[in-house]
């Protein structure tokens, strides 16, 4: 299928490729949407949605409810990728949106999964916030995870033409990317098959029901770069290296915020900073290069 479409290297041309399925394009839109609101309130609000959202302990008082450390990392992984979801629902293109939307389908399918699986830990009668809250999880996640389910099975209908790279990876990145994507999705598998095991790791406490919830960021953010050295295409990659940078800064901002509630003595907590500066440096070095490449193709035409 041939597209008319635009990018900041050219004027509109027509370009093959295959077109992104309008409904796809607004499951993204209200993912997020949801995505920046769930984000804001757990990432500024972490102590108090530690207890009122979703997975409110049965057990109060006895210390072995949710750290505020999770809420936390949640919210930095759903705020952070608001910007990528968006971005990804304004391109034209399923080669530009493929990441980003194969990122939220695992991350919403496993989110259900684990809530579904942790069902008796939510509020689902009783006081009014905490049941609301849970409630709004439930509803809204299975929501939004049939809707991007639907939008991939509609794009399966588009036809599609072979659509030429722009800017490939640089080979040195490549094995960078390729560790830390591999790391990340390493965790993710090991959170969900063991989580006792994995989460006792950890450098904050955990509990199952929120080592599954971490595993699903874990795995979203690792099948992405492992899928960015598949697409190998820095111009197709923007929005998902912007996405991954914010992350990363709300994340260590959210580290240092909450350093107290962490064991950052020891190798965990340490290996855990590292891993979220990459993603940053990972983020930064990316959109350089790929400004350069936008740069080059410029000067040349």
């Amino acid at each position: 299928m041939t597209i008319s479409t635009s990018s900041s290297t050219a004027a509109a041309v027509d370009v093959a490729g295959r077109e992104a399925a309008p409904l796809l394009r607004v499951a993204l839109t209200l993912t997020g949407a949801a995505s920046a609101a769930i984000g804001l309130l757990l990432y500024a609000a972490s102590g108090w949605a530690g207890s009122h959202v979703a997975w409110l302990p049965a057990d109060h008082g006895s210390g072995s409810g949710a750290s505020v450390v999770t809420p936390m990392l949640l919210g930095a992984g759903f705020l952070g990728a608001a910007p990528m979801l968006f971005h990804a629902a304004t391109r034209l293109l399923w080669e530009e949106v493929r990441i980003t939307a194969l990122a939220a389908a695992v991350v919403l399918v496993t989110l259900l999964g684990g809530s579904l699986d942790a069902h008796d830990m939510f509020s689902l009668a009783g006081d009014i916030v905490p049941m609301a809250t849970s409630w709004i999880w439930l509803l809204g996640v299975a929501g939004l995870c049939a809707a991007v389910l639907l939008g991939l099975l509609a794009e399966l209908r588009e036809p599609a033409l072979p659509l030429p790279r722009t800017a490939e990876l640089p080979r040195w990145t490549r094995p960078l990317v390729a560790v830390e994507g591999a790391a990340l999705l390493g965790l993710g598998v090991g959170l969900l098959a063991r989580s006792a095991f994995w989460g006792a790791l950890l450098p904050w406490r955990v509990r199952a029901v929120d080592a599954h919830l971490v595993a699903a960021w874990c795995l979203a953010l690792g099948i992405a770069l492992l899928g960015a050295l598949v697409e190998d295409d820095l111009e197709r990659l923007r929005g998902g290296l912007t996405g991954i940078g914010a992350i990363a800064v709300l994340a260590l901002a959210g580290v240092a915020w909450r350093h107290a509630d962490l064991d950052l003595a020891h190798w965990p907590g340490r290996l855990l900073v590292v891993l979220l500066a990459g993603l940053l440096l990972t983020s930064v070095v990316g959109l350089a290069l790929g400004r350069r490449a936008r740069r080059s193709a410029r000067s040349s035409s």
